[in-house]
């Protein structure tokens, strides 16, 4: 073995004892913090896992820019769709930050609550209304981009690939952090048949979203992934003026949908959240680019117009639904922003680059864990004072909630999540041996 070789064995074995250690610390804390004492029988198992990861992690090749995230060696990268991925998520942080710190945005109007309005200044709250009602844009980008990046792949895997590899990426990863805010809220223990009964019926009946409310929007994607095989078959042989027809069609569906009293079993199946993910792909393709000029003025217009209607003392449900998730006006500014992102094709990689790369890697992780940041860490352990009245505060809730959830997020889906992942794949692998 030569020196170099040793001296990256030597590396790779800090770093990654490194990482199980802050790895089993912040798992202890976790213990500690949601039930105030440790159950040894949970800290054993989650330990194990840890111990097994990093026994997985040191027979691995490393390189620690690959690890982080700060390279990508797929051929068919594209940095593009990482600003738009990290603009959904940031503008979902940003939205969840927005509703501590202005709940009357989103409170049914009462005398109460005009009072609270009157307090704050003018010329905050309405820019502040707007940008409540546009961040919402973030669960619309993130529905399209599970469009752009998975209908266009073509067919060469076969569909029982793609639920293989998309259980494991996703599903299971969903699933570990779904088990993960049950834990956190007290819903584990004791980890008994009837708990875990329990956990697994609130995760199938979706009510695992009283504890953490943004969960559908995961939900929601995975359940787009299901028809993702067979729609990649549709859209392979589908051509390109076929597909803006197609667009067109949910567009007209989409106004209907929203603006008129039609009833929604008039409408195809297709006028859901899975056809802004068809939108998504066609606005995607290269040869959309053509249109672009047309989608910014379509975009800047619907902009113009929420500036123009949104109105803070009006209570906000009773509008929200005219210009937010499946709403035209919230199409065409999301279509705005990709067509803003994908127009050119950068020429060069910048100083940026690969900090944007490995942010693009982890903002799943970022997703799904920013809720518990927020209030498990945020609020609940630091104890900050989210208000309009502290934008200091304010502004470095945000950061500290994306930094925490980039870090905290590492440490999980390195240890338990990669184990159990690892454990996965190798008794998929080991039932397709015994098969043959």
């Amino acid at each position: 073995m030569n020196d170099k070789k040793r001296s990256c064995l030597y590396a790779s074995f800090l770093f990654w004892l490194l990482i199980s250690i802050c790895a089993s610390a912040l798992l202890i804390w976790c213990a500690r913090k949601a039930y105030g004492s440790i159950n040894p029988k949970q800290i054993l198992f989650l330990e194990t896992l840890v111990v097994l990861a990093f026994f997985l992690h040191v027979k691995r090749p490393f390189s620690l820019a690959d690890t982080l995230g700060f390279t990508n060696s797929n051929p068919s990268y594209d940095i593009r769709y990482d600003y738009i991925r990290l603009f959904a998520v940031f503008c979902v942080i940003l939205l969840h930050c927005l509703g501590i710190a202005m709940p009357e945005l989103s409170m049914e109007i009462t005398d109460e609550t005009r009072a609270l309005l009157l307090e704050i200044p003018p010329l905050l709250l309405k820019p502040a209304a707007i940008l409540h009602t546009c961040l919402y844009l973030g669960n619309t980008c993130f529905l399209m981009l599970t469009g752009a990046l998975l209908f266009g792949r073509g067919t060469k895997g076969g569909i029982a690939s793609f639920y293989e590899r998309r259980f494991s990426k996703v599903v299971l990863t969903s699933v570990i952090y779904f088990f993960f805010y049950m834990w956190q809220n007290g819903r584990l223990n004791p980890v008994c048949a009837d708990t875990l009964r329990e956990a697994f019926h609130r995760i199938l009946s979706g009510s695992i979203q009283d504890d953490c409310p943004f969960l559908w929007l995961v939900y929601m994607t995975l359940s787009i992934y299901v028809a993702v095989p067979f729609l990649q078959y549709m859209f392979e042989a589908m051509p390109y003026r076929a597909l803006t027809s197609l667009s067109a069609v949910l567009l007209v569906c989409m106004f209907l949908k929203t603006y008129t009293l039609m009833t929604t079993d008039l409408l195809p199946f297709f006028a859901q959240w899975i056809g802004i993910a068809m939108i998504g792909y066609w606005v995607s393709r290269p040869e959309t680019r053509k249109y672009d000029r047309w989608i910014w003025i379509l975009a800047a217009l619907s902009f113009l117009k929420v500036v123009l209607s949104v109105n803070p003392y009006v209570y906000w449900q009773s509008y929200v639904n005219y210009y937010v998730h499946m709403a035209p006006l919230s199409i065409f500014m999301a279509c705005g922003i990709f067509a803003l992102a994908l127009h050119k094709k950068p020429e060069k990689k910048h100083y940026w680059s690969p900090l944007i790369t490995m942010l693009g890697k982890h903002s799943f992780t970022i997703l799904l864990l920013h809720w518990w940041v927020l209030y498990h860490l945020a609020i609940y352990t630091l104890n900050l004072d989210i208000t309009w009245r502290h934008p200091l505060i304010f502004t470095g809730t945000i950061l500290f909630v994306i930094a925490a959830s980039l870090v905290c997020g590492f440490l999980i889906d390195q240890t338990v999540v990669y184990a159990i992942r690892t454990l996965f794949e190798a008794t998929v692998k080991q039932a397709k041996r015994i098969a043959k």
